[in-house]
């Protein structure tokens, strides 16, 4: 049987114009665009020598940029599909020192975008100068685990220093920490230790007011308010469903979480955010 290299991040384009374009990005080097009307496959790039771990199209549909192990960040022109921006950084500080696993482009900032990986920093990009403006020391980024929106930057870690929490609030004007975010702790339970590599904004009408976080050594996502307060958890229904990306709908009130198995589950969050916290018995 023949086996595929593994699909490593999704999105959506967000215009009239790209609404209908699924780009994907894959170990092998790839990042395919797919046309989801003629469900086929429109156009294929591939990067020489590089896994890609993360990627994402800016919200005017403008740009794609591409991250991964060579840790280059690669932005292309969407309509012509060409590279027009290479970043990277030569000393510590300047740009990243280990694998990229995440980008992000702000909805309000279209000439910024965010990254981050194993080098315990996320940088803020200007495509304008192709410099770092501005860098959010701290996540251990290891999967789809940055959001933004607005001006407030979610992000999620993969690995804790033993007095470090695992969820973190950033201003991305300040690049300052707002608060960090404890996901192991549940009211009435011991706290728990894990790895967070997923995370996701609400969008609808309480766009920004509430996120969602998935571990990946756990079968559940948890839904947060944006002071950090628990209010609701998922369960998956098995035990060996971790999670390892979650995205929430711009047009609906769901929200699709993905795991290590290829399972996708969708969870309507918006019922539950009338619903206090409570343990599960």
């Amino acid at each position: 049987e023949e086996r595929h290299p593994p699909m490593t991040c999704l999105r959506w384009g967000s215009t009239l114009e790209t609404r209908k374009t699924l780009i994907a990005s894959s170990v092998s080097g790839h990042v395919f665009h797919w046309d989801v009307y003629e469900r086929k496959m429109s156009n294929s790039i591939f990067e020489q020598g590089n896994q890609i771990f993360g990627c994402d199209m800016s919200y005017d549909g403008e740009y794609f940029a591409t991250v991964g192990m060579d840790r280059k960040v690669r932005v292309y022109d969407e309509a012509l599909r060409e590279l027009v921006l290479e970043l990277e950084g030569e000393e510590k500080g300047s740009g990243h020192q280990n694998r990229v696993f995440c980008c992000k482009f702000p909805f309000k900032h279209r000439d910024l975008v965010l990254t981050g990986g194993w080098d315990n920093m996320v940088y803020v990009w200007d495509l304008r100068s192709k410099m770092v403006v501005r860098r959010l020391p701290g996540p251990h980024i290891a999967g789809d685990s940055i959001d933004v929106w607005d001006d407030t930057v979610l992000t999620g870690s993969g690995m804790l220093e033993p007095d470090e929490k695992n969820l973190a609030l950033w201003d991305l004007g300040t690049a300052k920490c707002i608060q960090q975010v404890d996901w192991g702790y549940v009211p009435g339970y011991s706290r728990e230790q894990t790895k967070v590599v997923s995370v996701g904004f609400s969008r609808q009408d309480r766009a920004g007011k509430y996120f969602l976080a998935g571990s990946a050594d756990k079968n559940e996502a948890r839904l947060f308010d944006i002071d950090g307060e628990l209010v609701a958890r998922y369960l998956l229904p098995r035990m060996d469903h971790h999670v390892y990306s979650i995205h929430c709908s711009i047009g609906a009130s769901e929200a699709a979480i993905g795991c290590n198995d290829g399972s996708v589950h969708i969870v309507p969050y918006v019922d539950h955010l009338a619903a206090a916290a409570e343990p599960d018995e």
